[in-house]
């Protein structure tokens, strides 16, 4: 008689236990991939509206194409930051909005003025304010991610740094 040879129960049971979790772990890495790279993607939004709103400053471009902005700012919410422009008259202009995706957030809101024509960075409209440097947070949800810019008022570029 010959002998058909077949997989056990056990063996059948062993190799799915191991399917699945290679399948979880994949699984995993592929969302903590994921949400990292939309992290890095939303820091870098913010980084280049805060690196605009200098630029802005820098170039004094007019505001509603007819006369030159009196200063910039920006707000920083824990779900969006607005680049706006200023005029004489004090009629403001938004410019640029981010809007952070869901799970995403600041941990704090701020306004941060930039004033023409050399980009000057002060934290209140009259550059009373003693402050020399304004930290925000950027974070997920889960703070698994957290990003820290600080912005100085002597130079005006965000400093970033990983948390």
């Amino acid at each position: 008689m010959q002998k058909l040879r077949a997989f056990t129960l056990i063996e059948l049971m062993l190799t799915i236990i191991i399917i699945a979790v290679l399948t979880t772990g994949f699984a995993l890495t592929f969302q903590r991939s994921t949400l990292k790279a939309t992290f890095d993607d939303q820091v870098t939004q913010i980084t280049g509206i805060i690196e605009n709103a200098r630029g802005y400053a820098l170039s004094n471009l007019l505001v509603n194409d007819s006369e030159p902005a009196e200063y910039y700012y920006l707000y920083i919410m824990t779900s969006k930051i607005t680049l706006s422009a200023v005029d004489a008259d004090g009629a403001s202009e938004t410019l640029e909005t981010i809007t952070f995706e869901d799970g995403f957030s600041m941990s704090a809101a701020a306004r941060i003025y930039y004033f023409p024509p050399d980009g000057t960075v002060c934290f209140s409209t009259t550059c009373s304010d003693t402050t020399t440097t304004k930290r925000v947070t950027f974070r997920d949800t889960d703070r698994t991610y957290q990003t820290r810019f600080a912005i100085t008022k002597y130079g005006g570029y965000p400093e970033i740094t990983e948390i």
